[in-house]
């Protein structure tokens, strides 16, 4: 992840960006959304690679249900009906982003609508009931839309997990004849096919590696000696000093 992106999430009001580095630190006081950024960053991995609604009470931050995660703006605005948050990667001067938006259901944060893009290539799912996506997709000829019946998996039962891209590009491609042009030619063509699929295969490209490790290294339970008995990761970030020696002497 190059930049990501927060509207809507905690106390991030306004959309923002945020750039990120090999080594990027967090400054700022207490309930100024350190935290959140944290684990909004695991959350987005999971949605990504995973294909699965993210779980945001997992140790060590727990930001709670829905209502405690969607921005609050007052009285006079009340709580958001959802959020989003987002990332890109730059790898050429039209950078992959994936995003999704999330909404509430039940008491949980679900992410009701994803869009992955990239180099004026895009498609975008938005949930219609349980088991009904509608699809958005475009190149840069044109625009159409669609249908999908969800084979098999649901966010309001037991299985959480949603269709991935892929898949749901190759369900559509079987129903062709549902297909809807919004602007530009009735089908895509055969070249853009293979580079709508290109994008869904490069978003496992980019997150088959290891998920990011949530910690908590700023919290009063972290030792301040080097102890190289702890050389295991634990949340409560107890660690994080041998960790950090281990770098500097690599």
């Amino acid at each position: 992840m190059d930049e990501i992106t927060i509207k809507n999430f905690r106390c991030f009001r306004d959309e923002q960006t945020v750039r990120l580095g090999p080594l990027t630190l967090l400054v700022g006081d207490n309930s100024t959304g350190k935290t959140s950024f944290m684990a909004m960053i695991r959350a987005l991995w999971d949605v990504a690679s995973l294909q699965r609604t993210p779980d945001f009470k997992e140790e060590p931050y727990d930001l709670g249900s829905f209502d405690e995660i969607a921005h609050y703006g007052g009285r006079r605005r009340g709580r958001t009906s959802s959020f989003e948050i987002g990332f890109s990667i730059k790898k050429n001067d039209n950078p992959f982003s994936f995003k999704p938006l999330f909404e509430k259901m039940g008491v949980a944060p679900v992410p009701t609508r994803r869009r992955i893009a990239d180099s004026g290539y895009w498609l975008e799912s938005s949930l219609e009931n349980d088991k009904i996506w509608k699809v958005n997709f475009g190149t840069p000829k044109g625009q159409w839309s669609t249908m999908a019946p969800d084979e098999g998996t649901t966010l309001s039962g037991e299985d959480d997990n949603f269709i991935p891209f892929h898949i749901l590009l190759r369900i559509i491609r079987r129903n062709r004849s549902e297909i809807k042009s919004l602007n530009g030619p009735n089908l895509p063509s055969s070249e853009n096919w293979r580079k709508l699929e290109n994008i869904c295969k490069r978003q496992f490209l980019y997150f088959s590696g290891r998920s990011p490790y949530a910690g908590a290294p700023v919290r009063s339970t972290p030792y301040r000696t080097y102890d190289p008995a702890r050389p295991l990761r634990d949340p409560e970030g107890n660690y994080m000093p041998m960790y950090l020696a281990n770098i500097f002497f690599q």
